[in-house]
């Protein structure tokens, strides 16, 4: 008897969890190991029979917190660097990842130039040359300067780094928490706690009115409640509308629908299966 093949859904439920702990170690990684953890992921994505990752970033991007941008460089770094033997040999010592970041399109995407400036570059990047590898970009795109990252506010900090927790709060509790805490006796957020939180997400998202949201109907718990205190900055139109151009949008709008779910436990129950 044959054995039956993988349905599409958990092919992809094992890529994400080969893909979760690289995107989580990205974070703190030193330079030279955040372009080893997309090399990493863009692997994962090869091995897995991966042409393209377009389609492929969009589903792992509605089911995890792993970004549609960071499959997309990953692939583009293994297509770039067959090995990692190859990859240390053009970036043996890389010292600053935000010069790889701003000349990433020229020397592995689509922008890409004759080979000589792309070892040029290279060959700026290996030494920590900033200035040298500024001018070079700088001639690639017709004479305009390498635009800086913008600092981030400490209100922005603080903002994203307790949304990231609110997320995995979420996650936590839509898909490993008892669903007697969820949606039966034991219950942690009622149906308008759950509505509440639902259009806060779907606020952030841009895609409803900051006036739809409402008050809060009743005290949230820990770790809800604090969304309640961010979200008057979140929402602001001034810093609050920066803060919001780096926050990942979709998937606070897929949030906000897994909550709603979360009501009852059949709907509970789909929603765990169909990840």
């Amino acid at each position: 008897m044959s054995k039956k093949a993988d349905s599409p859904d958990s092919t992809l439920g094992g890529l994400i969890d080969k893909l979760t702990p690289l995107k989580n170690e990205f974070a703190e990684a030193e330079p030279l190991r955040k372009v080893e953890v997309l090399w990493e992921i863009g692997d994962h994505l090869v091995q897995s029979g991966m042409k393209s990752s377009h389609n492929t970033g969009w589903k792992v991007q509605e089911r995890s917190y792993i970004s549609r941008d960071m499959l997309t460089k990953g692939f583009q770094v293994r297509t770039r660097w067959p090995s990692l033997e190859d990859l240390h040999r053009d970036l043996p010592n890389l010292a600053d990842y935000s010069s790889f970041r701003d000349s990433f399109p020229y020397i592995v995407g689509s922008r890409r130039p004759d080979t000589a400036t792309g070892v040029r570059i290279l060959v700026a990047l290996r030494k920590g040359a900033r200035a040298e590898m500024r001018t070079l970009l700088g001639a690639l795109r017709g004479g305009k300067a390498v635009p800086r990252k913008r600092e981030v506010s400490i209100e922005e900090n603080a903002a994203l780094e307790w949304l990231s927790a609110l997320l995995v709060a979420v996650d936590s509790f839509v898909f490993e928490a008892n669903p007697e805490e969820v949606c039966g006796s034991r219950r942690i957020l009622s149906d308008h706690q759950l509505d509440w939180i639902s259009r806060a997400c779907l606020a952030l998202a841009g895609a409803i009115r900051r006036s739809d949201v409402g008050p809060v109907p009743e005290v949230l718990p820990l770790p809800w409640c604090e969304l309640e205190a961010q979200l008057s900055f979140m929402l602001s139109d001034s810093r609050g509308s920066r803060f919001r151009s780096s926050i990942d949008r979709k998937r606070l709008a897929t949030v906000a629908s897994q909550l709603q779910w979360c009501k009852s436990m059949s709907g509970l129950g789909q929603l765990r299966a169909a990840r």
